[in-house]
């Protein structure tokens, strides 16, 4: 078949599969009469109906609303979407020509090869929600349920069926001013109110003209309203599409291609005139029915922004490949987002490769710390994560050296013991010495290396278990006559501890201990030395060396320096050095981000001038300073007074390492909790009000006024002494006692949450005794004139 006539098939196809049937009652029986062909082609091409309307309409073609006459115009498209559906089915190569009524002039054409069309391949977590066709969006309500959520409008068509005492089949659509009315009954507005709200007022409305009971009831969604939502930003396709109202955001990103490789999948932002909703794939992917919560409406916007931190995990991991993090997020949700670490993952290693200023920079932490939550690593964009697995370790074979008959490496088994190695080394000769010990190295890290005592002449030294590369090594008692242990401190990689021999070096025991640490003082290196006499007690020697990089010692000092048994050898630092140390400031400053802290007594107000001072919009009394300093938590401050009083101890706090400061933007308003106010107890709109209530600051004014003027007021069992005010930064004000029973309230600023409680019940039920206000005037006005006679005695003396 040639071309044209398969491009005038799919014509028709179109015309009689897809067009309304009031258009199709009106076609030719020689029209009609080519459906056979039409669905055979599209069985032959290995395509169903359904996957064509998909296609199309993720296109923009909606074939339900062309009217046949403008159906030609659509030719082309319609021909290179098929075909490239077709294409992708087959894993072959589309044809790109647009020109549907292009011949080949044989039956069987043979194509000349034509660009691949090439798809990126992304690896991105969420992005194989608009890859895997997964889902697809709605053109009808055909094969799709509406939830009960879904919001009605105009154009959507309901059925209601009763059955029953009373039986009747209504199928009514809502009018544009959004009201349906059944024969011999008044209106019923439905526009704007859910499934389930528009159902149950149905039922009350129609109760009243049928009989039924309540299971006898049922409305459903027959066809749902088209509407039109814009599409931008980073995604592959941008503009409007035309869907069914019954779609949500997350299907509306399924027509328009899903994100692009930079797309945000975290951040998508739904718009609605001037509501703003988020939404993030990564909770709908662990909670499905969210995406319910993002339903569309006529001439909404989904815009989805540039993802502002996207990390790549690999290695041993459920699911390595490239993760968007947001907020706070650390290394530790990453590997959550990867569905956590394999068995086999190696625990004392996890690596970031990281971009630094145009340098690349490897950054090394121990695995377990981070999943158990003890350690916090944050990441930054484009950091890559490699977890390693347990794999079988390339070098298995353990060594012995010293005094033994034949020294040297042998093969290692799981549980071999230095018994073992002793044995296949040819045994100890008979100069050995009790002590000998075991030489440790670290896979991960080959610079740290323990030294393990072990006594040869026991039981359990010969039964001690080896790993694999440990290192035995035998003294000599000729050679080590007077052994004693050699330790190093301070600042260095990591202390060691060294048996004594005469050939041991200063710079072997540097090299046991990793090397120096940074700030090491190289001008400053004191070895602690025990002298032994045999005519006086023994004394202790402080040496002071200066050595160079090579831990070679330099200086008259130091000329011909050897250690001995049990010397003790500390390092020191630089004078006034220390680690690079920093804060996290954010929210309305004039320049948020990280500052380091110049030295020990950099305070609160002095990051403040640093970092240009506040907004304008800031509200400094909502402070709130983070402290992970010994797991502090929350420290409560208050930053006009430390604006106001710079230095001072009480009000400016001296900050820590790892500190987050958050300035959050001024909030006039003020909130209540529902216990023990009257405003519980009733409803707003049909809705039960357990979550409180907000309103704007009406002016610094006690608890009370706000309770009395905008809660409702107390309610009956509520316990007036338990009233509380909880200020932006955390601060809990209480109510006091004022000459003796009197209630002082505390006062409410912009952005605080007032809370009170309910006596108990024990409490309550003596409250309900009868109240003898005889007796209380009585003692108060006792106490009073009492009060009174003390004022007048104090003053006549």
């Amino acid at each position: 078949m040639k071309r044209i006539s398969l491009v005038l098939l799919l014509l028709t196809m179109s015309l009689v599969v897809w067009a309304p049937a009031a258009h199709a009652q009106s076609m030719s029986p020689s029209v009609l009469s080519l459906m056979p062909q039409v669905q055979a082609e599209l069985s032959k091409r290995g395509l169903t109906e359904t996957e064509v309307r998909s296609r199309l309409m993720a296109n923009g073609i909606d074939v339900e609303r062309i009217p046949p006459a403008e159906l030609p115009q659509y030719q082309s498209r319609i021909m290179r979407i098929v075909e490239e559906l077709q294409a992708e089915k087959e894993g072959v190569t589309p044809s790109v020509s647009t020109d549907p009524l292009a011949e080949t002039g044989s039956d069987n054409p043979t194509p000349e090869p034509r660009p691949a069309i090439v798809k990126p391949e992304r690896d991105i977590y969420g992005h194989e929600l608009f890859s895997d066709q997964g889902l697809e969006i709605f053109q009808t309500t055909d094969g799709a349920r509406a939830p009960g959520s879904y919001v009605l409008g105009a154009g959507d068509q309901i059925r209601i069926t009763i059955f029953g005492t009373s039986q009747a089949d209504l199928l009514m659509e809502i009018n544009e001013d959004g009201f349906v009315q059944p024969t011999g009954m008044p209106k019923i507005f439905l526009q704007g109110l859910s499934l389930d709200r528009a159902r149950a007022m149905l039922q009350q409305r129609l109760s009243s003209f049928y009989t039924f009971r309540s299971e006898q009831f049922v409305v459903t969604l027959q066809t749902s309203r088209t509407i039109t939502v814009n599409v931008f930003g980073e995604t592959t396709l941008r503009g409007s599409f035309t869907i069914s109202a019954l779609n949500t955001a997350i299907h509306a990103l399924v027509a328009a291609g899903g994100p692009t490789e930079i797309g945000s999948v975290r951040n998508i932002q739904l718009i609605r005139g001037g509501e703003r909703r988020t939404l993030d794939l990564y909770a709908l992917m662990s909670d499905p029915t969210a995406a319910f919560r993002f339903d569309l409406q006529l001439n909404d916007l989904v815009h989805v922004p540039v993802a502002q931190r996207q990390v790549r995990v690999v290695g041993a991991v459920n699911r390595p490949m490239r993760y968007e993090l947001t907020g706070t997020e650390t290394l530790a949700d990453l590997i959550r987002f990867a569905g956590g670490v394999k068995a086999d993952a190696y625990p004392d290693f996890v690596q970031i490769q990281r971009f630094d200023q145009g340098e690349v920079r490897l950054l090394e932490f121990e695995l377990g710390p981070v999943l158990r939550g003890e350690r916090r690593v944050e990441l930054v964009n484009g950091d890559e994560v490699r977890i390693r697995s347990v794999s079988p370790r390339v070098e298995k074979q353990v060594s012995s050296v010293g005094s033994i008959y034949y020294p040297g490496s042998f093969g290692f088994m799981p549980g071999m013991t230095t018994g073992d190695l002793v044995r296949l080394s040819g045994g100890l000769t008979p100069s050995a010495s009790d002590v000998a010990y075991v030489e440790r190295r670290s896979l991960a890290d080959t610079t740290r290396a323990e030294y393990l005592p072990v006594n040869l002449r026991t039981a359990a030294g010969m039964a001690f278990v080896l790993d694999a590369n440990d290192r035995l090594t035998v003294y000599d008692r000729t050679l080590f006559g007077l052994v004693g242990d050699v330790k190093i401190t301070g600042a260095v990689k990591q202390s060691a501890e060294l048996v004594f021999s005469p050939t041991l070096t200063l710079a072997d025991v540097m090299k046991s201990a990793g090397g120096f640490d940074l700030g090491a003082a190289l001008n400053r290196v004191e070895v602690f030395r025990v002298n032994f006499y045999l005519d006086r007690p023994q004394q202790m020697e402080q040496l002071t060396l200066e050595v160079d990089s090579l831990y070679q010692v330099v200086g008259g000092t130091g000329s011909g320096f050897r250690l001995q048994p049990y010397d003790q050898i500390v390092v020191r630092r630089i004078p006034g050095f220390t680690r690079s140390r920093s804060v996290e400031l954010n929210g309305e400053v004039t320049y948020p981000g990280v500052y380091v802290l110049k030295n020990r007594e950099t305070r609160l107000s002095d990051i403040l001038k640093t970092a240009g001072g506040l907004r304008g919009e800031a509200d400094p009394k909502a402070i709130r300073l983070f402290r992970t300093f010994k797991n502090r938590g929350f420290v409560i401050s208050d930053l006009s007074k430390a604006l106001a009083n710079p230095g001072d101890d009480r009000h400016d706090p001296i900050l820590f390492n790892g500190d987050v400061i958050t300035i959050p933007r001024r909030e006039n308003v003020v909130s209540f909790r529902p216990e023990g106010m009257r405003f519980a107890f009733v409803s707003l709109d049909d809705m039960e009000v357990n979550e409180g209530l907000v309103f704007t600051f009406q002016g610094r004014k006690s608890a009370r006024w706000y309770i009395q003027n905008l809660g409702g007021g107390f309610a009956d069992d509520a316990d007036r002494w338990s009233v509380t005010v909880t200020l932006p930064n955390g601060e809990v004000r209480g109510t006091k006692r004022a000459l003796f029973f009197f209630k002082n309230y505390p006062a409410v600023e912009p952005g605080s949450t007032i809370a009170l409680r309910m006596k108990p019940e024990a409490l309550v039920q003596e409250d309900k005794k009868p109240v003898d206000w005889d007796q209380i005037t009585n003692r108060t006005l006792q106490t009073t004139t009492t009060i009174l006679t003390l004022l007048i005695l104090s003053r006549q003396l």
